[in-house]
């Protein structure tokens, strides 16, 4: 009997695609579509590797990922994601799991500018925000949702188009800490998060995939003295390369690296970008008074 599951196919967008996936996603309405998707998910335990540390590999055609032995993925190009997934996950975790960073580097192998970032859509008008794990970026985008809605939490893919760039909505899901939770809304345990944070399913969301101009990106730091002022085009080129999703091991794919620079210069060049420093205490009225809120 083959690894490789042959099993019903369920359509969906995501980060303005279409893809298809052989289970059911409980938090994305389904498609009712006949053409072929732009990415395809197939399940094939076969792919398990032990020996795979934590992380992943990527060049301009192929890469692999891994978490914790909960889930690995195998892109043979940008359009197929083979995946094993732990028999131990639920539903909404298999489905976030499969959709975060797999999902990201195929994007990234489809020649997408990828960034590690969270993003709301205030008045037609996307707003990211980067930073290092614990910065701060899935509680901002929670406190912005009664002045808009989401557009990811953590991953964000980007086009140039018209001299502007575009964000595109990805899946509707937040990670947060248990006194975070959004009241009245669906949540669910993510195995293997290291700071024990829960998703929550954000109910007012843009499943149509419809992309949004980025006014603005906002690098967080954290200080004693709260300000937000614009960017340096040095600190603001460092702080997007460690936050972009890059072929890795690095060093090893120039046509990989090089792409990523232009796309990082463009971006520089396009959208104003901010340093956001900001206290541990999550006060947010310098951001809400410099968005006009």
């Amino acid at each position: 009997m083959s690894s490789t599951q042959q099993l019903p196919k369920y359509f969906y967008r995501i980060h303005n695609k279409i893809i298809s996936i052989d289970f059911d996603v409980p938090f994305l309405p389904r498609l009712k579509t006949n053409i072929n998707p732009d990415i395809s998910f197939i399940e094939n335990r076969g792919i398990f590797n032990s020996d795979f540390e934590d992380g992943y590999i990527l060049d301009k055609d192929k890469g692999f990922y891994s978490k914790a032995a909960l889930i690995q993925t195998n892109h043979t190009n940008e359009k197929t994601i083979e995946y094993f997934l732990s028999s131990d996950l639920t539903d909404y975790d298999r489905s976030f799991k499969l959709l975060s960073h797999p999902m990201a580097l195929s994007l990234v192998l489809g020649r997408s500018y990828v960034l590690h970032s969270s993003a709301i859509e205030i008045d037609k008008k996307a707003y990211i925000f980067i930073g290092p794990s614990g910065s701060g970026k899935s509680f901002i985008v929670n406190s912005l949702l009664k002045y808009g809605r989401l557009m990811t939490e953590d991953i964000l893919s980007c086009a140039y188009a018209n001299e502007s760039f575009f964000a595109s909505p990805s899946i509707p899901v937040i990670k947060l800490q248990q006194n975070e939770l959004i009241s009245n809304s669906k949540n669910f345990k993510i195995n293997g998060d290291t700071r024990n944070r829960n998703g929550c399913i954000v109910k007012h969301f843009d499943h149509e995939g419809t992309p949004v101009e980025i006014e603005a990106c906002f690098i967080l730091k954290e200080s004693k003295n709260p300000n937000i002022s614009k960017c340096d085009e040095i600190e603001a080129y460092k702080n997007l390369f460690l936050n972009s999703f890059c072929a890795l091991p690095k060093n090893k794919c120039p046509e990989s690296e090089k792409r990523l620079m232009s796309n990082i210069s463009l971006f520089i060049k396009t959208v104003p970008t901010f340093k956001y420093e900001r206290k541990k205490d999550h006060d947010m009225t310098n951001l809400l008074k410099f968005l006009g809120l």
